[in-house]
């Protein structure tokens, strides 16, 4: 190594040595501008010899001590553990739920996927949890999986286990909400906590850029920024992908790693529990995740007012819920899902010339309706029960309920008929019997059913008017 010129100080950079005077020196120090690895050459402390500036006298009394530290034992070398472990659960939840090798919508919905109407009207909140540990292929799980250890990696040798924990648990819960708010779509995979863990990285090569070296500098934070930026575009520009998911983990992230501090810089414990105090962030999402269903079930689902003049009734319905069409109603609305998981409602009003005959019409539809050909050729046994009076908003009616087997499980069915004049209300209701929470929602319905004069009814009404003989109205 050439020796030093007799400049006070001489500052090896990329380009070439750089001489300093003292004072320019002193300042570039306290400006961050020298990291603790630079090569520096002092005559009158190193002789001829260049020396990483961290060793100097000068430069540790500028600095902090304990960043000074920090800078010196800093090291991303040791073997992520606790990233292989959650790797480890990802990969056996794929072996235990992907059978065929790729994941269906209807395995989605089975096993735990962010499900929207699921969430708002059953309020199956841990689904937000589970949905971060499906996979819908290996290639899905092995992309994510390898993104996660190289990351997750990072944050682990970073930072203290239940703060690296409180990030994956934060970054992966917000991922899925974001997604239940952005995105109708059904939603799995671990990506959330992956651009969590980018968030983290990018923070923290933000925060402590000025302490750390060349290398660790380069790796956690000249690239980690347009790694997190190259993964979004290629999210962007793919099909299939929740943008939003990865934008509410990269978020996520970057508040974490904000306010979290590495392990080589936090004060030594002074109580023994301190930890317990620092797991409790992550103990109440993932409380709020296992027993969201108890927590919110006075609340949920919120609702919308539907109504239709056509047929005359009005109807609070999951506000999640869209029009959709059945074989058993001429208006319906259903929750948005295609298979498993999927409930539905349908209304019509039907005119009947001689008279309103709810039980009528009940019979008439468990015998024209209620066949599996009728229904589809999914169907493959109907189970309907004998029409009964009940009471239904301010008026007697029949119901009739049902269970319709199909192929890929069973469905309930709970069809009303109330009468008016000469018009019979036909409401029917459809919901998974593998969840039983729909009852209650129907429930919730059948309570703000309200009858209106309708169209039809308008119609039946003007046709009494120049047929006085036809029938009541």
């Amino acid at each position: 190594m050439p020796a030093c010129m007799a400049a006070p100080v001489t500052l090896r950079t990329e380009v070439g040595d750089e001489e300093l005077d003292l004072g320019e020196f002193e300042s570039r120090i306290t400006r961050g501008e020298v990291s603790p690895q630079s090569l520096v050459c002092m005559p009158a402390v190193t002789g001829e010899r260049f020396v990483p500036a961290c060793e100097l006298e000068l430069w540790q009394r500028l600095q902090d001590g304990r960043k000074a530290y920090f800078a010196r034992a800093f090291s991303l070398a040791r073997f992520p553990f606790f990233t292989s472990a959650v790797i480890l659960v990802n990969l056996a939840a794929f072996l235990a739920t992907a059978e065929g090798g790729v994941m269906e919508l209807d395995d989605m919905v089975r096993w735990g996927g962010k499900v929207g109407p699921l969430v708002f009207d059953l309020g199956e909140v841990w689904r937000l949890f589970t949905a971060n540990l499906l996979h819908r292929d290996a290639l899905h799980l092995g992309l994510n999986m390898f993104v996660l250890f190289n990351v997750g990696g990072m944050m682990e040798n970073t930072y203290r286990a239940l703060d690296y924990l409180w990030l994956l648990v934060f970054s992966g819960v917000a991922t899925m909400t974001a997604s239940l708010f952005l995105n109708e779509a059904v939603t799995i995979g671990a990506s959330g906590m992956v651009f969590g863990c980018l968030g983290g990285v990018v923070a923290f090569g933000i925060k402590y850029r000025s302490s750390l070296s060349a290398f660790h500098r380069s790796v956690m934070g000249d690239a980690a920024i347009p790694t997190a930026l190259g993964l979004l575009l290629i999210g962007i520009t793919s099909q299939g992908v929740d943008n939003w998911a990865h934008g509410g983990g990269l978020v996520a992230g970057l508040l974490t790693g904000s306010f979290m501090r590495p392990r080589l810089l936090v004060d030594h414990r002074r109580w023994w529990w301190e930890p317990a105090l620092r797991a409790l962030p992550s103990f109440a999402i993932i409380s709020v995740v296992v027993f969201g269903q108890l927590l919110f079930a006075d609340v949920l689902p919120p609702t919308k007012l539907e109504r239709d003049d056509v047929y005359g009734f009005s109807i609070h319905v999951p506000s999640t819920w869209g029009r959709g069409a059945t074989p058993l109603g001429r208006v319906a609305w259903y929750n948005g899902l295609p298979g498993l998981g999927r409930a539905s409602f349908a209304a019509e009003a039907l005119q009947m010339n001689e008279g309103a005959d709810a039980m009528g019409a009940a019979h008439r539809f468990v015998d024209d309706r209620l066949t599996p050909r009728a229904l589809g050729g999914e169907v493959t046994r109907v189970r309907a029960e004998s029409a009964e009076p009940v009471r239904i908003g301010d008026r007697d009616g029949v119901r009739v309920r049902a269970v319709v087997d199909e192929t890929s499980g069973a469905t309930r069915l709970a069809a009303y008929f109330v009468p008016r004049g000469r018009v019979v209300y036909q409401l029917v209701f459809q919901w998974p019997a593998a969840y039983p929470g729909y009852g209650h929602v129907v429930e919730q319905m059948l309570a703000g059913v309200r009858f209106e004069e309708g169209q039809v009814l308008r119609l039946a009404r003007a046709e009494a008017l120049l047929i006085p003989n036809s029938g009541p109205v």
